[in-house]
């Protein structure tokens, strides 16, 4: 699937979270058994994918947060909404 700037991802609701020692947050997905290990930033973007926001608006709020070039975070946030989607962490609208 190609991530569009207009998609709007939404949580899978029964997917778990924890954060781990190392400051690392793993993601759980019971359904499926699959794990997804990520760090602050990434599990910033999983928190915004409430169903309200696009991907665009996800990556306007990330750039105004960190000091991360805009075209590093939309490629980025792109791997990586498409890896939580393919592991159904995650569904676009």
């Amino acid at each position: 699937m190609t991530i569009n700037m207009k998609y709007i991802p939404v949580k899978n609701g029964k997917v778990l979270f924890n954060k781990e020692a190392d400051g690392e947050y793993v993601l759980f997905n019971p359904a499926n058994g699959r794990l997804c290990s990520t760090n602050t930033i990434g599990f910033n973007v999983w928190n915004k994918c409430d169903g309200h926001k696009t991907i665009e608006g996800i990556i306007d709020e990330l750039y105004q947060l960190y000091d991360i070039q805009k075209n590093v975070i939309q490629n980025d946030i792109f791997i990586f909404v498409k890896e939580l989607e393919q592991k159904e962490f995650l569904k676009i609208n």
